[in-house]
């Protein structure tokens, strides 16, 4: 005779209970190493701060924003004129 130590749906929760821990430790880290590639490379010149320009400007909003259109920025006529929205794959790119 098989002896079941757990009925299915308990073992599910334990595996859910187990492994929860661990991917928002995973989420937690990528979100660390985000903010760390950020400071690295973007904000050397930019900030994610909205009204804020450094360098180069602001990057607060950008995900939908028309390029060369921060106020305050002084773009180049190319960036200004390019007709360029900024998404994510224009990001990543």
């Amino acid at each position: 005779m098989s002896k079941r130590f757990l009925s299915p749906s308990a073992a599910l929760c334990v595996l859910a209970f187990t492994l929860g821990p661990i991917s928002f430790s995973v989420s937690v880290r990528a979100e660390e190493d985000g903010d760390r590639l950020f400071r690295s490379t973007c904000g050397i010149c930019h900030t994610i701060q909205s009204g804020q320009n450094h360098l180069g400007p602001s990057l607060a909003g950008i995900v939908g924003r028309k390029a060369g259109t921060v106020p305050g920025y002084n773009y180049s006529d190319a960036n200004k004129n390019s007709n360029l929205v900024w998404d994510e794959a224009q990001l990543d790119h």
